[in-house]
Parts: C-alpha cells; structure tokens; sequence
C-alpha cells in the first residue's frame, strides 16, 4: 500500500530510493527524546505514520502529533506530498521501548524550526503570517510556521471596531466563557499578517501583534497612495476614529481628517451626532498635503447646501415659525430649518426695552416671527418678534374701522 502525505511547509524532502534509505540509515545512532532525526516513511494505519531508521528501528508519529499534515490514502498523486519511502523530519518523543520503537512528532519538529523563525523575525523586525487556530477571553490564537502564537486583543486591527462592548473596548466575558471575540468577523483560519513582540522557546511563550504589522505596511504604502490622491475628488473610506474636532477616515490605506465644521451643514456639537467608528462613507477631497502626508476631508460638500435655495423658500416679509437655540447679548438665534438659523436682534424681541434675551424668551421657545432681512452672500437672516406684534396690532386696527 502506497499513501500520500501533503503538508503545508513549502521545502519539500527529497525523494530517495528505499533501499539507499535504508542503507544510509543502517548507521545511525540510537534514537534519543527530545532529537530531531528523519526517518523513512513505511507504512500507515488507524494509528498514525511508521518510520523506519534503519537498524530494524521503528517509530511511530500517532494521528495527534500530525495535525500539520493531511493524510491521503486514496490518492497517492497529491502534488506537494509524501509518500511511501519519502523521508519526513520528526522529533522523538519517548526513547527506544523494549522492541527499539520510539514515539515521533512532526508537529514538534515542525514547531522547532517555527521557533528558529520566530526568533530570526524578532531580531529583525520581519513581518510574518499566522492562521487563526482559536479563540479565548484575551485576544487569538495563530499557528506561525508550526509555533502556536497568542495576539492579545489589545494588538489586534481587524474589524477590532466591532469587538466593543463598552467605551473601553474590552469585552466582558466570564471565565468559562469559550467565545470568538470577533464572532462573525475574524474566523478560523483566517490568516493575518503579524510582527513578533516576544518569542521564548524556554517558557513556549510567543506573543504577536497585528497592529504593528499593519502600522507597518500602511506606512510603507502611505507615499504611494497620497501621490494617487486629488483635490476636488471623491472616495469612499471607513471612519476609524472620532475626536472633539472631528472624524478619521481610512480612504484605502491613508487616514484622512474631517473636521467637525465640514461633517453637516447644521451646527454639530459633536462628530458622534453625524458618524460612528465602522462607517463607510463617502468623502470630498479637501486637500491633499503631499510632503506632511495630510488630507482634509469633507463630507457636507457632498450634500446639497441649504443657503442655494433659500431665497425661493424665503422672502422679507413671510411670517414663519423658528424654534429659539441660543442667546446671546445682541439677540437670540433661532432655527428655522434643519441647518438654516437666522438672529432676532435684541431690539426686535419685544415692544419694550430689553437688556438681555433672556427677559422674554429661552432656549426651546417655538415663536412666530417675520423675515426682515436676506443676505443669501454673507448666509444671513435677520427675524423680528416686535413686527408680527405691529403687523397683527396694525390688521387688527383694519377690521376694527374696516
């Protein structure tokens, strides 16, 4: 019977004739725990792979200790695999038992030449690719070259947005809890890639982390794609962060900032009124600041500008109602429609002499009030509470003597 064994490690061993197998390994030394030997695949059953090292020594490698490989039976033609008489790296497990048998891994071989890689990838900052193996309370599991590996969620970028729970980003779970923190976004094996914070052989402690590897590469890309960036354009991004004066927004690999006063044509007090983290959505070209590596974003350039149609909506003499928003010491402005306020100046509020707004109105005052001036340039209208009370006075006058 022939197998075929097809494994993900891209070095592929050489295929030699069995017999001078067998004859170069006629003088190997005993099989030791803990060495790396190779022996000659012979046959397989329900209970794993059997190696022969010659000497009529035998080991080995059980179905749990091969995970690294696919075992196929059936087709011996597999591309990239092993068959009968191939060699295989393992390391023993056990020492020689009473019939000079061993026990073998090659997960375990595998894994030390992973930690011979890690080590190199940490002394010179390379990136590496891991799969995504499991899930627990603080962060993922990846599989790196055959090293088990620990992401903290703290160091991870994918879709990290959608993992929040609270304002802190943690996610609360209990301790017995077996969760995906990223339930329906990161899955298993999905690979990602990833930069080495710590690699211990001694302690089988590996900690990786995603947010330094993407750091990485969006720096390396920055130059790249802010020199494809024009003015006057238009892009689809992610908002990837809010502050007191804005919103970031990642436009494919650069972050670009739109500030609060370009977020909506009506007054924001804050960014989160307007966007939230995960958004996408589509942003105006500001500017683009090529040797600072800036970009200014806007997202009320997109949308119709209320002021463009005002005066057909509006004329000096309509008699409107206007909700009040703000006082101030020369008046009260009022909102008279969603991102259109207009001042009632103080001497307009009432008939008499005031000293101050808030004499006879306050914020939330729904008034009615007459458009006494329309300055479509500057955006300004000017309201009078004083002139509906003339104007309904001087009405009432007519149908007395009318």
């Amino acid at each position: 019977m022939e197998i075929c064994l097809t494994t993900s490690d891209s070095n592929q061993d050489v295929m030699m004739d069995m017999g001078e197998l067998l004859d170069g390994a006629a003088n190997l030394n005993p099989l030791k725990k803990g060495e790396i030997a190779r022996g000659v695949v012979m046959r397989v059953d329900s209970n794993g792979i059997y190696l022969s090292f010659g000497q009529k020594s035998e080991g080995l490698v059980p179905m749990d200790e091969m995970k690294s490989v696919k075992l196929n039976v059936e087709n011996k033609d597999v591309e990239g695999g092993l068959s009968i008489g191939e060699e295989v790296t393992v390391m023993v497990l056990s020492d020689a038992r009473y019939d000079g048998s061993v026990l073998l891994s090659i997960d375990k071989a595998l894994a030390e030449s992973g930690w011979v890689i890690l080590n190199d990838a940490l002394n010179a900052g390379d990136i590496l690719e891991g799969s995504v193996t499991n899930f627990n309370k603080g962060g993922v599991i990846v599989n790196v070259h055959g090293v088990d590996c620990f992401v903290p969620m703290s160091q991870l970028v994918s879709k990290i947005h959608n993992m929040q729970s609270d304002q802190n980003n943690k996610l609360e779970l209990n301790e017995s809890q077996d969760v995906d923190p990223q339930e329906g976004f990161l899955q298993k094996g999905d690979v990602l890639k990833l930069k080495v914070i710590e690699a211990d052989r001694s302690t089988n402690r590996s900690v990786l982390s995603e947010k330094l590897a993407y750091k990485e590469i969006r720096e390396a890309n920055k130059s790249r794609i802010i020199n494809e960036l024009n003015e006057g354009e238009s892009r689809q991004g992610t908002v990837s962060g809010l502050s007191k004066f804005g919103a970031f927004v990642d436009i494919g690999g650069i972050d670009g900032l739109v500030h609060i006063s370009e977020l909506s044509w009506s007054n924001v007090k804050s960014p989160s009124e307007v966007v939230s983290v995960g958004d996408s959505i589509e942003v105006y070209l500001l500017s683009v600041d090529k040797e600072n590596m800036r970009v200014g974003l806007s997202i009320k350039r997109l949308l119709a500008k209320p002021w463009d149609t005002i005066d057909v909506k509006y004329h000096v003499g309509d008699l409107i109602e206007v909700t009040v928003t703000n006082l101030v010491e020369f008046g009260a402005f009022a909102k008279i429609e969603e991102s259109i306020e207009g001042l009632i100046h103080i001497s307009e509020l009432d008939q008499k002499v005031i000293k101050h707004p808030k004499e006879v109105v306050k914020e939330g005052d729904v008034l009615k009030v007459k458009v006494v001036s329309l300055d479509i340039e500057k955006e300004r209208i000017g309201l009078s509470v004083k002139q509906v009370d003339e104007y309904f006075e001087t009405e009432s006058q007519i149908d007395e003597f009318g």
